[in-house]
């Protein structure tokens, strides 16, 4: 029930109101939570939010691309430089197509670890994927189908208010490889390619190389050798083939 006031820049009142009733405790140290309903502005400007002795910091009021278009921009340009695959954009940090033996990558039984360090034989089951396309994860080169579906949602939910060109397309980018990721009929969903810790002897996974992505095409190993999984790269499903899958991962 106190009252507020909303400044413009030069500390004139343009709006003025009452504070809502409690929705609830954000935390221990702050008990409640009061709406503050300023959704009456509509002039574009710089603003500040003045109630019980407290200012607020400063916010701007203007149309979505105004306040927005640069961090969509941004956005997209990031996950280009992140792309895998045949189709990258070469204007973008010079990148280079990568990993196009992920068109026929083998698809392996999870192994077993110690904290990252693999402790077991990789073996194949002998089927193979097209895994080609995607993002890189974080900072590394591995493929995720969890980090992915998360970035669409992403890309989705800002495309509803943006609709740019480039955002749809690089959600459809991401939409792409998922597409690859689920087998239906199988029932299967492949969750990670790569591996980021090999088995600390025989062979070693992304973490351990320092190099540029298109660096793992030029490689010529053969099985056995310690860079072999850095070239090709193995492939983990979430599941076996019609079983249930964790409901965190199908959900998303």
């Amino acid at each position: 029930g106190s009252a507020f006031t909303v400044t413009d820049a030069s500390g004139r009142s343009v709006l003025t109101g009452k504070v809502g009733a409690s929705t609830g405790k954000w935390s221990t140290t702050y008990p409640a939570v009061y709406p503050i309903d300023i959704s009456a502005l509509r002039t574009t400007g710089t603003y500040q939010v003045k109630v019980g002795g407290t200012v607020s910091p400063s916010f701007r009021v203007d149309t979505a691309n105004a306040l927005f278009g640069r961090l969509v921009d941004d956005t997209v340009t990031f996950f280009q430089m992140q792309r895998d695959g045949s189709d990258v954009i070469p204007g973008v940090m010079d990148r280079k197509p990568s990993h196009l033996t992920d068109r026929t990558a083998s698809v392996y039984e999870i192994p077993k670890f110690d904290d990252e360090t693999i402790t077991s034989k990789m073996t194949k089951t002998g089927v193979t994927v097209d895994a080609t396309g995607g993002w890189f994860d974080a900072g590394d080169f591995l493929k995720f189908t969890a980090t992915t579906s998360y970035t669409v949602i992403n890309l989705l939910l800002s495309q509803r208010t943006h609709r740019t060109t480039a955002l749809a397309a690089e959600a459809q980018f991401g939409l792409d490889y998922l597409g690859k990721m689920w087998d239906p009929a199988k029932g299967v969903l492949y969750a990670q390619v790569g591996i980021g810790i090999g088995d600390g002897r025989s062979f070693v996974g992304d973490h351990e190389v320092w190099r540029l992505p298109e660096a793992d095409d030029a490689l010529n190993p053969k099985p056995g050798d310690k860079d072999y999984y850095i070239k090709y790269r193995p492939v983990f499903a979430a599941n076996k083939a019609g079983a249930r899958i964790s409901p965190n991962l199908a959900g998303r």
